[in-house]
Formats: structure tokens, C-alpha cells, sequence
């Protein structure tokens, strides 16, 4: 599942670079990094006997491609959709305790009950 999301956001990456000529060099180096990375992380996953240094690298590496790809032309960003993001984010999560805590009463009168 994780690596066709990532593939999902390199399409998404390769669509801005087409549809955004200011922004093409940052679009491609972020699809170029993040293909890369993610190779990175197939190789690791198969690579027992690397695999603390290899993650550190690869953990290192994820995060120096944003560095790397806004370095040429940053991308711009909106406040408000940064906290619109992040209200919903706080919706979603106050439902799953609720819901988490339902269930773990439900199971828990459940149990008495046997």
C-alpha cells in the first residue's frame, strides 16, 4: 500500500511539472527524489544484514529531498489550508476515540458477562 501511494504522489509530482512551468525543476526533483527513496526502501526491506544503516541513511535522505527540491524554487503554500488540514485531521482522530472507547466498554461488558 505504501508504494502505490508513493507512486500516486510521483504522478501527482509529474503532473504539476507539466502543468506548472515555474515550478517544473522543483516538481521533477521532488518525483525524481522520492522515486529514488523509494527504491532505497524496497532494497532495505530485502537487505537484512544493512539494514540499521541503511534506514538511517534512507530516513536521512527522505528528508533532505524536500531540502533539495525547494532549493531551486519553493513550492507556496496557503496557512489556511495548512489549518483547515489539521482541524479535520483533529476531527478524524477525536472520532476514532470515541469510537475506540465505545468499543472498548462494548468488549469489556462483554466480558463480564461470560
Amino acid at each position: 500500500g505504501y508504494v502505490i501511494m508513493r507512486l500516486a504522489l510521483v504522478t501527482q509530482w509529474l503532473r504539476a511539472a507539466k502543468h506548472d512551468p515555474e515550478r517544473r525543476i522543483t516538481a521533477y526533483r521532488y518525483a525524481v527524489g522520492i522515486v529514488l527513496v523509494q527504491i532505497g526502501w524496497l532494497v532495505a526491506n530485502f537487505a537484512h544484514a544493512l539494514s540499521i544503516p541503511l534506514f538511517l541513511l534512507l530516513v536521512v535522505v527522505e528528508l533532505f529531498v524536500p531540502i533539495y527540491a525547494e532549493k531551486y524554487s519553493p513550492t507556496p503554500w496557503h496557512p489556511h489550508h495548512i489549518v483547515e488540514r489539521y482541524a479535520l485531521l483533529t476531527i478524524i482522530v477525536l472520532g476514532e476515540s470515541i469510537v475506540g472507547s465505545f468499543n472498548a466498554i462494548r468488549d469489556a461488558l462483554a466480558a463480564q458477562s461470560i
